[in-house]
C-alpha cells in the first residue's frame, strides 16, 4: 500500500517540476515593439490604406532612423496687465517660503521694495498723466440747440464758439513756426481711419458726412486727442461728371436751399471745431453761392479750412471780409500718391512754415501718407517746428 502512494507523489512532484522547468525556459513576449510603433512619427508620405507594421523588435539601425520627440511644455500666454492691475496683482500674491524658510521672517527688505515700487509707479504715472490732452465734451450743452436735424452748433450765451471749446489746447507762447497736418475722407474706409486716428493728438481729422457711426469715430478721434472738423460736399467744375455726394451744395440751387442742406450735413455729429469743404472748385468760385454758407458757419461759432489752396483767393477773402476764423490749406501732401513726391510735399511743408511762420498741410488715409507722416512728425521738433492742430494756426492768423 505504500509503494503505490509513495510512486504516485513521486510522479506528481515531477509533473509540477517539469511545468516549473517548461515555464523557466520559455521565452517572453516583449511588447517593446509595440510601444515602439505607438511613438512612431507618422509618415505624410505613407498611404492611408499602408499595411500594418511588423511588430518584431526594431534593429539598432531602426532605432537611429526614428525621429525624436521633444516634449515641451505648452505654451500658456500671460495675461495682459496693465502697470496699475499689475500693482493689484503683486499685493494680492503672497509668495510660498521656500523650504526651511522662517514664516515670520522679518518684512523690514519687503516693506522698503514696496515702497520704492510704489513711488516709482506713481512718478511715471504722474508723467504719464501730464502728458495727456482731454478735449472738451461734446455736445456742450450751451453749443448746440436742437433742431428737427439734429443737433447743431451755436454761439454760447457767453461768446464761446465750437472752434475755441472744442479745439485741442495749443500754448503758443514760444512763437515757434507750425505746421498743422490734416487728414481728410475719414470715416468711410474702417481700417484707414483707426491708422490715421494712430497719428500724434496734434493732427487734425477731416470725416466724411456719409459715413457709418459717425458718433463712434469722433468719440475714438477726440478721445485720442484730435480736433475735429466737418467736411460738407460742394459743386466741382466738372459737376456732374464729378459728383460731391448726396446733399452737396450747388450752384445751380438758390442760397436758402444750399442752407438747408448744410444744416442737414451739420447736423451728422457734434464735437466739430469746424468746416472745410470736399471738392467744391465750382461753388467757391460763386460769390453768390459761397458768401451765405460762409456767414452761416460763422454765425454758428465754426471755423473753416479752404481745401482749395491759393489758388483761389474767393474763399479766404469772403472769410476775411465776415472776420471769420479761417485757414488756407498750403501744401496737398498726396495728390500724387508716391512716396517720393509725399516727401517732397513734406519738405515744402517745412519750408513755407519756416518762411511764413505756418503751413497748413493736408492728405488722405492712404497707407503710404500715415506710414510717411508717423515718421516724419517727430522729427520736426529737432528742426524748431511745432506740430499744432489746425486751430492753432487759425487762432495765431487771427491774432495778426
Amino acid at each position: 500500500m505504500i509503494r503505490p502512494l509513495f510512486l504516485a507523489s513521486l510522479a506528481v512532484a515531477l509533473g509540477f517540476a517539469g511545468v516549473i522547468a517548461w515555464l523557466a525556459t520559455a521565452p517572453v513576449e516583449d511588447d517593446t515593439d509595440e510601444v515602439f510603433v505607438a511613438l512612431r512619427a507618422p509618415d505624410a508620405s505613407e498611404p492611408a490604406d499602408a499595411p500594418t507594421p511588423d511588430h518584431t523588435a526594431p534593429d539598432d539601425a531602426a532605432i537611429e532612423e526614428t525621429p525624436e520627440f521633444d516634449i515641451a511644455e505648452p505654451d500658456v500666454a500671460e495675461p495682459d496687465v496693465t502697470e496699475p492691475e499689475l500693482e493689484d496683482t503683486l499685493g494680492d500674491i503672497e509668495p510660498e517660503p521656500e523650504p526651511g524658510e522662517q514664516l515670520d521672517a522679518p518684512e523690514t527688505d519687503v516693506a522698503i521694495a514696496e515702497t520704492d515700487i510704489d513711488e516709482e509707479f506713481d512718478e511715471e504715472f504722474e508723467e504719464d498723466f501730464e502728458d495727456e490732452i482731454y478735449l472738451e465734451p461734446a455736445p456742450h450743452p450751451s453749443l448746440v440747440e436742437e433742431t428737427p436735424v439734429g443737433l447743431l452748433p451755436i454761439i454760447a450765451p457767453d461768446g464761446s464758439q465750437s472752434w475755441q471749446v472744442y479745439a485741442r489746447p495749443f500754448d503758443d507762447s514760444a512763437g515757434l513756426p507750425q505746421i498743422a497736418v490734416v487728414i481728410g475722407e475719414l470715416g468711410l474706409n474702417q481700417a484707414a481711419s483707426y491708422q490715421a486716428i494712430q497719428l500724434p493728438g496734434e493732427v487734425t481729422l477731416a470725416f466724411a458726412p456719409y459715413a457709418r457711426d459717425l458718433e463712434g469715430w469722433i468719440d475714438q478721434a477726440r478721445m485720442a486727442g484730435h480736433e475735429v472738423l466737418l467736411e460738407v460736399p460742394m459743386e466741382p467744375t466738372t459737376f456732374p461728371n464729378d459728383d460731391p455726394g448726396p446733399r452737396a451744395l450747388l450752384t445751380s440751387l438758390k442760397p436758402a436751399e444750399n442752407i438747408q442742406r448744410l444744416e442737414w450735413l451739420l447736423g451728422r455729429f457734434v464735437g466739430y471745431v469746424g468746416v472745410t469743404n470736399h471738392m467744391g472748385s465750382g461753388f467757391a468760385a460763386s460769390r453768390d453761392h459761397l458768401e451765405p454758407v460762409l456767414r452761416a458757419l460763422k454765425d454758428r461759432g465754426l471755423m473753416y479750412l479752404d481745401n482749395h489752396g491759393p489758388g483761389n483767393p474767393l474763399p479766404a477773402e469772403i472769410a476775411a471780409g465776415l472776420s471769420m476764423s479761417h485757414v488756407v490749406r498750403d501744401v496737398d501732401l498726396d495728390r500724387v500718391t508716391s512716396r517720393k513726391r509725399i516727401a517732397r510735399q513734406l519738405a515744402k511743408a517745412e519750408r513755407i512754415a519756416l518762411e511764413t511762420g505756418a503751413a497748413v498741410a493736408m492728405g488722405r488715409p492712404f497707407p503710404v501718407t500715415i506710414d510717411l507722416l508717423a515718421n516724419w512728425l517727430p522729427t520736426l521738433a529737432e528742426k524748431g517746428i511745432a506740430v499744432v492742430p489746425v486751430t492753432a494756426v487759425a487762432a495765431r492768423r487771427r491774432a495778426e
